[in-house]
């Protein structure tokens, strides 16, 4: 174990040998990091392990057990900068927000204007540096999940051995062990995965941007340029890693022209090779080189080139509601394609796909009302595309969630063109969407709108209020910080609200006449 150990890991441990590591976050990835970083701790030598959070976690099971090693030490609260100023080297979690300092790339780390001498890195940006094998990373703002995942069943079918990880929930230093020279990784990459990487997947695709997280960034820009180090650092010595012989790839969504407008001046600068996604059957010309164009049309997707002939049915999949769903799924195709694999089991790879929770997840039909949970739509884009997928079916929105200044003006609109005759709004968020509904007019369009404290009243006021034969549907266009702990487990509360609704009294669920 530990000569296989040595030999997975030689130039990531000859970055950690004998310095002052700092872990800076200790939520799913920085408890990650600690059990890596104890478990080799013999072949790395740390000279000490500090770990610091804004919050004080619970002392118990596995992490109080670790906190306790004589190497590690910790700082909380108040005192977790001291992590920056005791390391040489912090690994930042995702999620940490450090808005009060300037950035400089310097001597192959990012670096703190108040800290210049400690190495800021992460998980990721260690992985994608050091980790062997084909690394297919994927971005962006939403879709990035079902691209990962499909992408992921396009490569099994392709008979490559495939880890999935990174944002979609799995640590990606948990994968590491089980990669080889001749293995891939699907990774989705967030943001704040993104933010203090230097190093870069071999193939890179961004699905999509909208104004999110703003909370984390001091703007938009900043926000895209997190995102955008998968492209812009795909040139530098630290990014090829062991994969330094292959030539970059990026896969340009031409579907989404915010995407094209920040991408292509990167593009000028680090010339990956490019391979472009398109609608339509006329060649869209961006001004530069492309290796393959390939495009989708009546839910076909196929190379430009030979345009007869189909790459993959994108309708087959009956979990891929929706173009936006569809167009991540032709995305992972095009990795894959990028990757020089065989094209003949994309369709037997799309099969394997089936579907995600959160993500336009039917729950069921409960007296007679379809219940499906978007809970993953934290952005109003995200649940504009949902009730565009389910169709004029929909009569019941529930939306609302935690307030990160988004504007909500053009969401409403959109609400108010479509066939939604109830909408149920959630704090905080809610509160703002209800009265501009109000002032554009929607009961006078014959709209009910209903305020809801918590999700067991939102899911009364639909079963009173959704006809018999409609849908549902869970999209809050808002992130659900302020009341749960993740999307996951909004999507849950609401699942089980409504099944133990459903199944109960019917003449307990009645709140008003339907």
């Amino acid at each position: 174990m530990t000569e296989a150990s040595e030999g997975l890991y030689t130039s990531l441990f000859s970055q950690l040998r004998n310095k002052r590591i700092g872990i800076y976050g200790l939520g799913r990835e920085g408890r990650s990091s600690l059990e890596f970083l104890l478990r080799h701790k013999d072949l790395i030598s740390p000279a000490a392990i500090l770990c610091a959070d804004d919050q004080k976690p619970a002392m118990e099971g596995e992490l109080a057990l670790q906190l306790k090693d004589p190497l590690v030490s910790t700082c909380f609260e108040e005192q977790s900068r001291r992590v920056f100023i005791e390391s040489d080297l912090v690994l930042i979690s995702p999620g940490i927000a450090v808005l009060d300092q300037e950035t400089e790339v310097r001597d192959g780390y990012f670096r703190f204007a108040d800290w210049p001498e400690t190495a800021v890195t992460s998980q990721m940006d260690l992985f994608l540096r050091h980790a062997p094998g084909h690394l297919i990373g994927v971005t962006g703002t939403k879709g990035k999940s079902t691209t990962a995942t499909v992408l992921s069943a396009l490569l099994n079918a392709a008979g490559c051995r495939t880890n999935l990880a990174g944002n979609i929930g799995v640590p990606i230093w948990d994968v590491w062990a089980e990669m080889s020279s001749d293995s891939y990784a699907a990774i989705e990459l967030s943001s704040h995965q993104l933010q203090y990487c230097l190093g870069a997947p071999e193939i890179f695709a961004i699905t999509n941007f909208y104004p999110e997280h703003l909370d984390h960034y001091h703007s938009y820009e900043a926000y895209l340029n997190a995102k955008l180090n998968g492209l812009r650092f795909c040139r530098r010595p630290e990014a090829a890693g062991p994969r330094n012989s292959r030539e970059p790839v990026f896969v340009l969504n031409l579907m989404d022209d915010e995407v094209v407008s920040w991408a292509l001046p990167l593009l000028e600068k680090v010339r990956p090779r490019v391979i472009t996604v398109q609608k339509g059957t006329k060649k869209r010309e961006i001004g530069m080189a492309v290796w393959k164009q390939l495009s989708v049309e009546d839910d076909r997707l196929f190379d430009l080139q030979q345009q007869e002939e189909t790459l993959l049915d994108l309708s087959e999949n009956v979990h891929l509601l929706g173009k936006h769903l569809r167009y991540d799924a032709a995305l992972a195709a095009a990795c894959v394609i990028a990757a020089g694999l065989p094209q003949e089991q994309l369709g037997e790879g799309l099969s394997q796909f089936i579907g995600l929770p959160h993500r336009t997840e039917k729950i069921g039909v409960f007296h007679g009302i379809e219940f499906y949970n978007d809970s993953i739509a934290t952005i109003p884009q995200a649940a504009l595309l949902a009730i565009e997928a389910l169709g004029e079916r929909v009569k019941t929105i529930i939306v609302g969630g935690m307030s990160r200044g988004l504007e909500f003006d053009e969401f409403v609109r959109e609400l108010l063109e479509s066939s939604l005759q109830t909408v149920i709004c959630l704090p905080e968020t809610g509160t703002e969407i209800r009265d501009l509904l109000v002032r554009y007019g929607a009961e006078a369009k014959g709209i009910k709108i209903f305020m809801a404290p918590a999700m067991e009243e939102a899911v009364r006021l639909a079963y009173a209020n959704t006809p018999e034969g409609s849908i549902c549907l869970l999209s809050p266009a808002a992130s659900s910080y302020n009341i749960y702990k993740n999307f996951e487990e909004r999507g849950d509360h609401f699942r089980k609200a409504v099944v133990n609704y459903g199944t109960g009294d019917a003449d307990q669920l009645v709140l008003g006449s339907r």
